[in-house]
């Protein structure tokens, strides 16, 4: 299914071809627990590393969408009526140009 993956560390924001299930997931975001943050009105969701603020230091990123800086790779997919999840149709350019890079931070 259609994915995009937002990588702080390379600065990137690529489509991808996104496996279904839930390791799938966490073997994009090269995590092992993930979170779900709203991010507005958006229809599509947002996946990230739960764990990240455990780790001494990570690549953020802040979304105009969402109220606090994202650390950690963040995949974007779409949910459907019954809550389940599938590809995303959010438009790569509005993702990108909606991405302000904040670079490595220390926690």
């Amino acid at each position: 299914m259609r994915a995009i993956l937002i990588n702080p560390e390379n600065q990137t924001v690529t489509e991808i071809d996104q496996p279904e299930g839930l390791q799938a997931i966490y073997d994009a975001l090269e995590c092992t627990t993930i979170s779900c943050p709203h991010i507005g009105s958006t229809v599509y969701s947002i996946y990230c590393d739960e764990e990240a603020l455990f780790k001494p230091s990570g690549f953020a990123y802040r979304m105009d969408i969402h109220h606090s800086p994202l650390i950690g790779k963040g995949l974007i997919l779409d949910c459907n009526e019954d809550g389940e999840t599938i590809g995303t149709d959010a438009d790569i350019g509005v993702i990108s140009q909606s991405i302000t890079w904040l670079g490595e931070q220390q926690f």
